[in-house]
């Protein structure tokens, strides 16, 4: 943070840049500080092998397993998803499944207040798959969900809770289903 060396990241230039060739030749005849690409999808073997000879490529990819259990809220019995919940906290940190929560519901919301058309930037079977979950719930308990999760992200980060991160999400998700069946 306070160093004072130097770093150049991109993000998503061989992937959807038009002029990506002039800036790589630029960086590679006139730029001796680390250069970061960040890519949002993954790179063919062409491409990695044409533009990085000598780089360090790291391959992050999301567990399919936390998708799946992002999309069976409220459709799965909670004892599969608490199950799944653990699943991922083995290989993920609780806040990373914390802040995947956080994204779905404000995803959920707006499906819910918009349908399709809140969604105009992201392909039609995700968007669907939002309007389909967010049909197990009324926009009044996704916008009161929405809130606890943000108050649990408070809680955890000012101390302000005897329990940690992964008993409140455990707790968050329990609750879920404890107001599904006690309406």
């Amino acid at each position: 943070l306070f160093s004072q060396g130097k770093v150049i990241i991109l993000e998503n230039l061989l992937s959807q840049s038009k002029v990506k060739e002039e800036i790589w030749q630029y960086l590679n005849k006139n730029v001796t500080i680390p250069v970061i690409l960040y890519e949002e999808k993954e790179l063919e073997k062409i491409t990695l092998n044409k533009y990085f000879t000598k780089a360090k490529i790291i391959l992050c990819k999301l567990p399919q397993h936390l998708f799946k259990f992002l999309d069976s809220i409220k459709s799965s019995p909670t004892p599969d998803i608490l199950a799944t919940f653990h699943k991922i906290i083995k290989d993920r940190q609780g806040e990373f499944v914390l802040s995947m929560l956080i994204r779905q519901w404000r995803n959920l919301i707006i499906a819910k207040d918009l349908g399709l058309s809140g969604f105009s930037n992201m392909p039609s079977w995700q968007a669907s798959k939002f309007i389909s979950q967010a049909d197990f719930f009324s926009l009044k308990e996704l916008v009161s969900s929405y809130r606890q999760l943000l108050s649990l992200d408070l809680k955890v980060k000012t101390g302000l809770s005897c329990y940690n991160l992964n008993q409140l999400l455990d707790i968050f998700l329990v609750s879920l289903y404890y107001e599904n069946v006690h309406k």
